[in-house]
This record gives C-alpha cells, structure tokens and sequence, in this order.
C-alpha cells in the first residue's frame, strides 16, 4: 500500500489523509463524540444516521454518488 500513497509527484495533504482514512483513524464524528469534543453524532449532511468511518466512506447517499454506486 506504500506505492500507493507516497509516490513521486504526490501531493503531501493528499496521501497524509488517506493514509489515516486507510488505517481507519479519521476523527469522525463519532470519534469526537466519544471524546466529548461536540455533542451531536449525526451526518451533518442528512441528519439520518451516526457519521462513523464506515457510513462516512460507503453508506452516506454524497458518498456513494461521488463513489459511482449510486
């Protein structure tokens, strides 16, 4: 997976982030809820569900039609 992130003409922001998404560390909303750091857990765009990692990627209708699967 290092060929895939860090790679010659890479921009830096770019893989650092999905370095972490891959590695499933992004501080979600969920993850900052548990902190205590906000005090909603939902999707700030569709107020539906609880935003974690997996609906945040895969499951949120703006992902998947930036995704191509919907």
């Amino acid at each position: 997976m290092h060929h895939l992130l860090w790679f010659l003409g890479h921009f830096p922001r770019h893989s650092f982030i999905l370095w972490i998404a891959s590695l499933g560390c992004l501080h979600t909303i969920d993850r900052l809820h548990a902190y205590q750091i906000i005090t909603f857990s939902v999707c700030i765009l569709y107020g539906l569900h609880v935003e974690t990692h997996d609906y945040l990627f895969f499951q949120c209708l703006f992902s998947a039609s930036v995704w191509g699967y919907y």
